[in-house]
């Protein structure tokens, strides 16, 4: 009796799902992957104390940006003249957004802002 081989023998499949032989198979990705590994070790003893202090969500970084921005401008001395300034202009912001409020305050109570008067047309109320 002759005995039958197995056809898969001394084959490797591949991610296709093909079967060639093992000659073929030369273990780059392993290589790779050990490779790799010693590689991100390294950076990432590198890169430790840069990702610590820098934040890396979208939001994050903005806040982190408008801190900076702000300790920058609280270190800056300012001279009086810079500071009445910045009073006054401060103050006349208040005072426009004080009438603005009363002004919305005023449609309100004559129902100004109902029915939708103003827009583009549409259905006509009596």
């Amino acid at each position: 009796m002759v005995p039958v081989q197995d056809p898969r023998e001394g084959k490797i499949r591949t991610e296709s799902g093909v079967w060639i032989p093992a000659t073929y198979k030369t273990n780059r990705y392993e290589e790779w992957k050990e490779r790799t590994k010693i590689e991100e070790s390294q950076r990432d003893d590198e890169d430790a104390p840069k990702m610590e202090k820098y934040p890396t969500k979208q939001w994050a970084r903005h806040n982190a940006n408008v801190k900076m921005k702000k300790r920058k401008a609280d270190l800056d001395l300012k001279d009086p003249a810079q500071i009445v300034k910045k009073r006054i202009r401060l103050e006349n912001l208040k005072n426009k957004q004080m009438q603005n409020q009363k002004k919305n305050a005023a449609k309100r109570k004559m129902g100004l802002f109902k029915h939708g008067k103003g827009g583009k047309g549409g259905k006509k109320h009596k």
